[in-house]
């Protein structure tokens, strides 16, 4: 006897088949074969996409002096100096360089980052994103 206000338990998955041979529960617990076929197949797996990645590009100018290109590199994309020097080079002689690759929520504020420091000193630097083919 269950006593009022009590909550059962639904019987679990091998309960049945322990009580199906009993009389009288024979057809109980017997499940239809979609329920069976629903319970043994896998749900299929979402796959992640990884974020799209975007290229941060250093576009020359003949105005912003050199080593104010390094300065901006080094403090807004933690490059070191010989390092900053190549991205700047690279960029002086072809017109652009790309200084890294970042998720967009990462590259366009680095990018606006450096060309904002450019602007409060006065010199026209400029970075662009562009998304990576």
């Amino acid at each position: 006897m269950v006593e009022q206000g009590t909550v059962l338990a639904a019987p679990r998955a091998g309960a049945c088949r322990s009580r199906a041979g009993s009389a009288g529960e024979a057809g109980a617990c017997e499940r239809t074969g979609a329920d069976k076929d629903a319970a043994l197949k896998p749900k299929p797996r979402r796959k992640t996409q990884r974020p799209r990645l975007y290229k941060v590009i250093l576009v020359n100018d003949d105005f912003t002096p050199r080593d104010f290109v390094v300065a901006v590199l080094k403090a807004v994309f933690r490059v070191s100096e010989d390092q900053g020097r190549r991205i700047m080079m690279t960029a002086h002689r072809r017109g652009v360089c790309v200084v890294a690759v970042y998720t967009r929520d990462v590259a366009e504020p680095k990018a606006t980052e450096g060309t904002e420091a450019g602007k409060a000193a006065g010199y026209p630097l400029m970075f662009t994103t562009e998304p990576e083919e």
